[in-house]
């Protein structure tokens, strides 16, 4: 919630699941649009009293509108793309003139659950949930995102690491000045924008600085 505008007027949740945070969002946000996209039809039943339109299907879909959402939402969904990419494209398409892409996405380089098992064993064992989700298609690291985004033409203004796994990596990160935090944290929050988005923001932004 911290990371999604209060300007915000329309959200649309690609793999919104049984519709858990459009509930809590309808809840805070009444105010707001919410579409959502899910291919599972038994869970999007469960979800349409949480949006205002849901989608049965994959994403991209070509019965989303064009620059109709303020925030797309991609909550632990483009790990599990055979082609990331692609909703990278159709999610710019949805957005508006200054809107943005929320993403929360797993990162590999965690020590305690994917490193250490590589430097111990020599391998990682998949699970059913977490980072090593045996549906995960893609893997990334904070830079591996970044440079994700980049590539598809984006720009990402922001990646807070969330979710540190334990007491004592939340000490390790304090006594070393966080600089081992890419190890420790389970996944990233980024806030991105579309390279055309990006660039007609800060030109408001400069515009906004003049008339003050």
């Amino acid at each position: 919630m911290p990371f999604i505008p209060e300007t915000a007027n329309s959200l649309l949740d690609v793999g919104c699941g049984a519709g858990g945070f459009g509930r809590y969002l309808r809840r805070l946000r009444p105010e707001m649009e919410l579409w959502a996209v899910e291919p599972d039809p038994t869970s999007a039943q469960i979800a349409k009293d949480a949006f205002d339109q849901v989608i049965v299907s994959n994403f991209p879909n070509s019965s989303i509108p064009d620059r109709r959402f303020d925030v797309v939402l991609c909550a632990d969904v483009l790990e599990h793309m055979a082609e990331p990419e692609k909703a990278l494209l159709a999610a710019a398409a949805a957005l508006t003139e200054k809107g943005i892409m929320l993403a929360s996405i797993p990162n590999v380089r965690n020590w305690r659950r994917v490193v250490w098992p590589l430097i111990r064993h020599g391998a990682w064992s998949y699970t059913e949930t977490g980072i090593l989700d045996r549906t995960h298609l893609r893997f990334f690291t904070r830079k591996s995102i970044v440079d994700f985004f980049a590539t598809n033409k984006w720009v990402v203004e922001s990646t807070k690491g969330i979710e540190t796994t334990s007491r004592r990596d939340k000490l390790i990160s304090a006594i070393t000045a966080h600089r081992f935090d890419d190890f420790l944290f389970l996944q990233y929050i980024v806030v991105a924008r579309p390279v055309r988005v990006h660039l007609a923001a800060k030109a408001s932004n400069r515009v906004l600085l003049k008339g003050a």
